[in-house]
């Protein structure tokens, strides 16, 4: 969904006008959906980070090239690559402080090489930022499509805390664990949860070795 459907969804839910002065429309019901979102991403990306891995690019802080400052936290494992990137690129592995082998590790939003080195135009991170945009007309949730009614009826809850509201935010937030956990009364509905780690059925292929093809297909293009 758009967020233009997520919040029309949320309005029908609340049943309230929306020209009504409880709920200031729509940037409270942004608010809502900005938080549930926000919620969802962390928990999807507790269990299934490399769903929303990313690549940002960082320069060296000075000319020594002892250290790239991260833009951001970030969820799950951090992968770091020589110039041109992902793919092609030399990966540089974790290391101790210390130690001679080239490599790298990190302190706060500091990333640290082991062998100082200034790249040209900087490292490549693969990896699931921790911050996200707002939802608003302009900015749309990257969640699975699955997962958007968990952020619909999260929001609703939110919203129904609110203060001299007489709705009950347990009704939706129960609904909202429905969509995610699944109903439990079906054996055959895991919820978007399910949905999300049942995506991993190719990660054993990592692990296999050898290749029969030629080597002229490692070639890049």
């Amino acid at each position: 969904m758009t967020t233009q459907e997520m919040l029309d969804r949320l309005v029908e839910l609340l049943n309230r006008p929306v020209d009504d002065d409880f709920f200031d429309h729509p940037t409270e019901h942004y608010t809502a959906l900005s938080e549930a979102n926000r919620y969802y991403y962390r928990q999807a990306c507790t269990k299934r980070p490399q769903r929303f891995r990313q690549v940002t690019q960082v320069a060296a802080d000075d000319d020594t090239g002892q250290t790239y400052t991260l833009t951001d936290d970030h969820f799950g494992r951090l992968r770091v690559f020589a110039p041109p990137g992902p793919r092609t690129g030399d990966e540089l592995f974790p290391a101790s402080a210390g130690v001679h082998r080239e490599g790298f590790y990190t302190v706060g939003s500091k990333l640290y090489l082991t062998v100082p080195r200034v790249y040209d135009p900087g490292l490549y991170l693969l990896w699931v930022p921790a911050t996200l945009t707002d939802l608003d007309a302009d900015n749309d949730s990257t969640l699975p499509s699955y997962m958007h009614e968990c952020v619909i009826y999260r929001a609703a809850a939110l919203l129904a805390q609110k203060p001299g509201s007489l709705m009950e935010p347990m009704a939706f937030q129960m609904k909202a664990d429905e969509y995610w956990r699944g109903n439990e009364r079906d054996p055959s509905d895991s919820g978007a949860l399910g949905t999300l780690v049942h995506q991993d059925e190719h990660t054993g292929v990592a692990a296999l070795d050898g290749d029969d093809s030629a080597w002229w297909r490692h070639i890049p293009a």
